[in-house]
This record gives C-alpha cells, structure tokens and sequence, in this order.
C-alpha cells in the first residue's frame, strides 16, 4: 500500500545485509541449531525448514513476464528495505521472491532483523502487530518511505483469515499455505509488488503504460 509519512529511513545507518549475505546467515544457522531472534526449538526448526525453502525458491522460480516488460521502460528510483526473521515461513518465499524481482528491476534490497529493529518495525504494524515480513520501498533521493507491501499475497492472507474463523488447527493451514506458496511460485507476489510500483511511479508523476 502507498504510504504518507514524513519520516525519514536512512537505510545506510542500519545493520543491513545484502540477500546473498541473508542467505549465508540463514544457511550457517541453520546448520548450526540456531535462529535470528528468539531460540527456540520451534524457531530452530522453521529456520532449517526456511533455509531448504529458499533455496528451492533461488533454484527454481523465474521471474514473470510483467517484471521484465516493467524492467525494460522503467527503472524506480527505490530501494527495498525487507523487515524479516530466520524463522518466519511467510518471509521465506517472499524475501528471496522479491530478490530476484529486486534484480532483475536494479533495484538494491537492504535487509534488517526485525527484533533488532523495533523502531523501524513499529512504522509498519499490521493491524497493531508486528507482522513479518515488511518490505518497505524506500525514495532512493529523499529517503521517504513510498509504499509498504506485506505480510502476505492477499490469496494467502485470505486462505489464513478464512481458516482461522472456521477454528481450522494451526499447523493443518500453516501446511496449506506452504501448498499455496510452492503451487503459485512467486507469481501472485511479483504481480501485486508490479502493480505497487505502477502505483509508486504515478506518486512520483512518472507516466507509464501497463501494455
């Protein structure tokens, strides 16, 4: 969603990594027993869960013909800062989605730990939550933050809503959005993050055709 807001986030003043150095993060953690954050033994468990799922995501999922068309008339003068933790599953997909979206856009991605970053997070609450992830689109020139788009595609949101009133046990719908995510690789995400940044260029009064 657009934002309007006149706080500044200077991404450079943050302990930020870069998706490769994320993913060596999420690797060797999860070689070694651990998580970001909390370290438990659910969030040990969801980050070698995460670690496999990403790598099945920087594997196997392409980017969609509308990034590419947007690639080749466009180039946002953003950049990403993504809000995420070792052991959050909807970050898994999301974050290395976005990645090869972010590429193939030139767009730079900054990655932060959102327990380690409660000021930051606290601008992007969900629903009064602090929901994971959060990827912020950040003006590149006067470092406002533009739009904010997360924590779910809204058919994964919807299938979480809709489970949750029907008293559905939480690790049956959890399996059923992980279905979902391996099903729709990264299609529906980079077609909402596209429309977003068709919606970030008409803020900006940059004039672009969807055709």
């Amino acid at each position: 969603m657009l934002l309007k807001t006149n706080q500044v986030i200077d991404i450079d003043t943050l302990n930020t990594y870069s998706y490769s150095e994320y993913m060596e993060l999420i690797r060797s953690l999860a070689a070694n027993e651990g998580s970001t954050g909390t370290q438990g033994e659910t969030e040990i468990y969801y980050t070698k869960m995460n670690a496999q799922r990403m790598e099945r995501v920087n594997k196997t999922w392409t980017v969609i013909p509308e990034v590419v068309a947007l690639s080749e008339k466009y180039s946002p003068q953003v950049r990403i800062l993504a809000i995420v933790e070792s052991w959050c599953a909807d970050a898994a997909p999301n974050t290395a989605t976005i990645a090869l979206l972010a590429e193939q856009l030139h767009i730079d991605m900054d990655i932060i730990l959102r327990d380690e970053n409660p000021e930051i997070m606290d601008m992007f609450l969900t629903n009064g939550t602090r929901s994971i992830p959060k990827f912020i689109f950040i003006d590149s020139e006067t470092h406002l933050p533009l739009a904010s788009w997360g924590p779910r595609q809204k058919p994964a949101a919807d299938l979480v809503k809709t489970a949750r009133e029907n008293g559905v046990d939480g690790e049956v719908w959890k399996a059923d959005l992980q279905k979902w995510y391996n099903q729709d690789k990264g299609v529906t995400l980079q077609k909402e993050i596209v429309e977003l940044l068709f919606q970030i260029a008409e803020k900006k009064h940059v004039q672009l055709s969807k055709n």
